[in-house]
């Protein structure tokens, strides 16, 4: 699954997901934070993101490419090069 698509599903197609593949949206959304958590710089951005989203600016795909440097595009590429050097993420799940 596209990570657009991941931060995009209704909370109904989150639980559907979690039955289905075996809680495979905590994990995914675990690893996510886990970035931005990792790096001071990345801290301030999920702060940021957070703040636009309680505050409605938008959908989380939006404030993801107005507040991370490079946009949407940009954070994916990240986030995945994340991912596959990280050994403390689970490696089981496939996109």
């Amino acid at each position: 699954m596209p990570l657009e698509k991941f931060l995009m599903q209704s909370r109904q197609e989150w639980n559907q997901l979690n039955k289905r593949e075996n809680y495979k949206g905590y994990t995914l959304a675990w690893s996510v934070i886990y970035f931005f958590m990792s790096k001071p710089n990345r801290r301030e951005i999920l702060s940021d993101i957070i703040k636009d989203l309680k505050d409605k600016k938008g959908n989380s795909v939006e404030v993801i490419e107005r507040n991370y440097k490079g946009g949407f595009d940009k954070f994916e590429k990240d986030w995945y090069s994340f991912y596959e050097d990280t050994e403390d993420i689970p490696k089981k799940l496939h996109f």
